[in-house]
């Protein structure tokens, strides 16, 4: 199954095209392939970053909802505690 590719003619600072040729060269790949990869792996890379992101978030608000379920029972306690008369 062939993807859809797209031609693209890309103007580089020359000292950024020697260094992806030198990545392809080392990666035994062609030029082109060495820049779609790269891209699709900053892709991949910052999608990851994302989920991670979403996560982590996810844990904080967890956490500051879990702290203040805390704080709220022991005022609880605390204002039953001085409701009933010490036995």
């Amino acid at each position: 199954m062939a993807q859809d590719v797209v031609k693209l003619n890309l103007r580089l600072p020359r000292k950024l095209h020697k260094e992806m040729q030198r990545r392809a060269r080392k990666s035994g790949l062609s030029l082109n392939r060495q820049i779609v990869r790269e891209l699709e792996e900053r892709d991949w890379a910052q999608k990851m970053v994302e989920v991670m992101l979403s996560v982590a978030i996810d844990q904080v608000l967890k956490t500051s909802a879990a702290r203040k379920a805390v704080r709220e029972a022991v005022a609880a306690a605390e204002e039953e505690a001085k409701k009933e008369p010490p036995k």
